[in-house]
């Protein structure tokens, strides 16, 4: 386009003035996106109490926001470990001006609670919630209690759109009867198992009434009694197949298993095949039992019910006393068997723990086969670390295996502080070659670590990280050989 003389000078005038607008917009539009950065709104926290939890029960909670027509969960809201008598806290992060609900989730033997929900808007940044668990309002009776015992009922949503965590599990108690106190108005799948393949299922939508729901269970095929039990919870009842590894036909445990009342009597149900039982002495109940793992004949399962009769054995055919017994008592072992495959190489599988009891000992029952024990020193206890044997051989019939084993010595002691934040975690140091070693921090906040003399770099993970007290790291960590110790602070960051 050609503009005349005349013409001229205003279009130069309309330029300038556009460009000058234009400016303008782009300048105010920066000034507004720079405010908007450094003014970022405060986190919000919510804090309150939840009356009526049962005794010995534990429970979480975590928040969810309004988005979109749904209920997300906001991840970094989770919390675990309420008790009763004791109060929540739930950070919410930047909320301000959204829709929020909180839920909470108990369990106790026999019952399981999900309560919460009542939604509410975020207009401050320190909010307080108080609420009360739910009566029972659901009662799950099964027509075997001795085939349900300690089973369990899984109850989940109908419908999609839920967060992982909404839901409870509850155990079935020695009599057959599981209680739910579930949110009213909605419908849950009621998802349950009892011993060996036995499961069941029911879908109900919760109300303020109590509704009781019958199970019938089938006849059990497979019933019996182990001789010598006086309590259900001394021992884990497994199940066994013939299951062929690649090298060798092994019995191994399969994904069944079962639970006895304090007679030591059973009922469960198995599908065709063959099969033997076994018994696994519950050490963490009772670290000294005489009893080791025990088993029984091999039987078929067919088409007619069966009795299986066994015995719990005191007899161990390995016996590691690990010193000094004074720090070793109540420690945990993890005792692997040596295995080679034709494609994996050599390598070591875990199968099963122990506890080393009052005595300093080990007492197991294995079967025919090479292995290693790793002792894990309860709490790190007087700088003591974790601790693996040399190989040993169980032979078919052969004498016991008697050994002896030291506990090593840590020459690092880390000292990390906040406690609160750090109890519970653990450390790690790795060299140059990538050779790792590491250690437990106990409720004290002190972690110990045995690694040779070299140069190091550590990673502090705390065992409940927060916004002031994350995972930790240092480089170039000059360890010598001889006892050092190393004062942490937790480092300041995300929670990841």
């Amino acid at each position: 386009m050609r503009f005349t003389k005349t013409e001229q000078p205003l279009a130069k005038r309309a330029l300038r003035l556009s460009l000058y607008a234009f400016s303008t917009l782009i300048l105010a539009l920066f000034y507004q996106l720079t405010s908007t950065s450094s003014a970022v709104a405060a986190p919000t926290v919510v804090t309150g109490t939840i009356s009526g939890i049962p005794e010995g029960s534990y429970g979480i909670a975590w928040a969810e926001k309004y988005i979109s027509g749904e209920w997300v969960e906001i991840t970094s809201s989770y919390t675990k470990d309420l008790v009763a008598g004791e109060g929540y806290t739930v950070n919410l992060g930047e909320v301000t001006g959204s829709d929020i609900r909180i839920w909470a989730q108990f369990g106790s033997t026999g019952s399981a609670y999900l309560s919460g929900g009542d939604s509410f808007t975020v207009s401050s940044t320190s909010i307080t919630k108080n609420w009360s668990l739910g009566a029972i309002n659901f009662t799950v009776n099964t027509s075997n209690a001795l085939a349900c015992r300690n089973g369990y009922i899984n109850a989940k949503p109908t419908s999609t759109g839920f967060s992982d965590k909404f839901g409870v599990w509850a155990t079935i108690n020695e009599s057959g009867t599981a209680n739910l106190s579930l949110p009213v108005g909605y419908s849950f799948n009621l998802n349950g198992r009892c011993n060996g393949d036995i499961t069941f299922t029911s879908s109900k939508t919760a109300s303020s009434s109590l509704q009781t729901i019958p199970i019938t269970i089938s006849t059990p095929n497979l019933t019996g009694t182990i001789s010598g039990i006086t309590a259900g919870s001394s021992i884990n009842g497994i199940v066994q197949s013939r299951v062929f590894d690649g090298i060798s036909t092994k019995w191994q445990q399969n994904k069944y298993g079962f639970s006895t009342n304090d007679s030591g009597q059973f009922a469960i149900n198995l599908p065709p095949g063959v099969y033997r039982l076994g018994a696994r002495p519950f050490f963490e109940n009772d670290a000294n039992t005489n009893f080791v793992n025990s088993f029984s004949d091999s039987f078929t399962i067919s088409s007619s019910p069966i009795t299986v009769n066994f015995t719990m054995s005191t007899s161990a055919n390995l016996i590691y006393t690990v010193n000094p017994t004074a720090n070793s008592r109540g420690s945990w072992g993890n005792i692997e068997e040596k295995l080679t495959h034709p494609l994996k190489g050599t390598y070591f599988n875990y199968v099963d723990g122990t506890v080393v009891n009052n005595d300093g000992q080990v007492r197991q029952f294995l079967n025919p086969g090479t292995y290693r024990i790793s002792i894990y020193p309860n709490e790190n206890a007087d700088g003591y670390v974790m601790t693996q044997s040399p190989e040993f051989t169980i032979t078919e019939g052969g004498p016991a295996v008697t050994r002896t084993l030291t506990l090593n010595k840590a020459n690092l002691k880390f000292v990390v502080t906040p406690t609160d934040n750090a109890r519970w975690g653990y450390i790690t140091v790795i060299d140059s070659e990538g050779n790792d070693f590491s250690g437990d921090i106990n409720n004290s906040g002190i972690g110990f670590v045995a690694a040779p003399a070299g140069t190091y770099d550590v990673t502090v993970s705390p065992g409940e990280a927060s916004s002031s007290a994350n995972v930790t790291l240092i480089t170039g960590l000059s360890v010598t050989g001889s006892a050092q110790t190393v004062n942490v602070t937790l480092a300041t960051g995300n929670v990841s």
